[in-house]
């Protein structure tokens, strides 16, 4: 089995040549998986509040947007911040459409819950949802 790139892989956000080292690195992976990997190069990292070490963001610092791929809305910071770099890359993988093992998606930063209003978020995991949205913003 390998992990395989599919048309719902959220990855666009990624340079091609970090996409293929994940498809190396995790090669034999063939079930679900969530890990945090270190990369050589520092990235962009678009989530902000405590677990990167912000201050909480509040409601009046945010609004609610689609990004694009979605089709629900994020909680999206207004006000700029100092940009945050990290080598941390989260990624996600698992199985879709009787494929064994696809790559969901990766990020810049540390495992963050899903989007309170992804219509994918299992119901035991909505109150750990909740509470860290409303800490925690995506920057634009």
């Amino acid at each position: 089995m390998a992990l395989v790139i599919h048309p719902e892989s959220h990855i666009d956000h990624l340079p091609a040549e970090n996409v293929l080292a994940l498809l190396k690195l995790f090669e034999d992976k063939d079930g679900f998986f969530l890990e945090t990997i270190k990369v050589p190069e520092e990235m962009l990292c678009k989530l902000r509040g405590p677990i990167v070490g912000d201050l909480p963001i509040h409601e009046d610092s945010v609004t609610w947007e689609q990004r694009e791929g979605r089709n629900y809305n994020d909680r999206i910071m207004l006000k700029n911040m100092t940009p945050f770099y990290t080598q941390d890359l989260t990624v996600i993988g698992g199985p879709h459409a009787g494929i064994d093992c696809i790559l969901y998606t990766a990020y810049p930063g540390p495992i963050a819950p899903k989007s309170l209003l992804d219509p994918s978020l299992e119901e035991d995991k909505k109150e750990e949802a909740k509470s860290f949205w409303a800490t925690h913003a995506l920057e634009k």
